[in-house]
């Protein structure tokens, strides 16, 4: 989950720049996400324990996993990575997280990624709770520094409602 937050920052990039890892094809998008470490570059054996090689495979829909030449094992290339149990495409990851950091509304990033209004929501959801899961584990934040003013709208913070009773006449 801390390596999809790191993912986070770089994906408020311009859709022009992302265009072309975006739409270039699964191989890009995978490498993509390698190099911000949301996929594994490389894989151990759940049986035997020894290292397995990427090979294509044309019976998922990211068209390569990993497979053992010692046990012949094969396991997905989202293995032990957030997109595990999800059966959307890794370009409709990179499409929903792009337009949820970006805060775009969800009905765009539905339309735009081919998922129904309510996985958007899911994955936007899900997105919250892994920025939030990590600004509670980091602990305070700290804002500004030296020679950095900070200013904060108070109008933002939650206020107490006042509570009026009403006597009947």
């Amino acid at each position: 989950r801390k390596s999809l937050y790191r993912f986070h920052l770089d994906s408020a990039m311009s859709l022009q720049e992302l265009g072309p890892i975006m739409f270039g094809g699964t191989p890009e998008i995978i490498t993509y996400f390698r190099t911000k470490r949301v996929l594994a570059s490389v894989a151990q054996c759940n049986h035997c324990n020894k290292p397995m090689a990427e090979c294509p495979r044309g019976d998922i829909n990211d068209a390569v996993g990993w497979k053992c030449h010692t046990c012949k094992g094969r396991m997905s290339i989202r293995a032990g990575s957030f997109f595990s149990k999800s059966r959307l495409t890794l370009q409709q990851w990179m499409m929903l997280i792009h337009y949820w950091a970006r805060q775009n509304p969800v009905c765009d990033a539905a339309e735009s990624s081919g998922v129904g209004k309510n996985t958007a929501i899911d994955v936007y959801q899900w997105l919250r709770e892994v920025c939030s899961t990590r600004l509670i584990n980091d602990g305070p934040v700290r804002l500004g520094g030296p020679g950095v003013i900070v200013q904060i709208d108070e109008s933002l913070f939650r206020h107490k409602q006042k509570v009026v009773a009403y006597v009947g006449a």
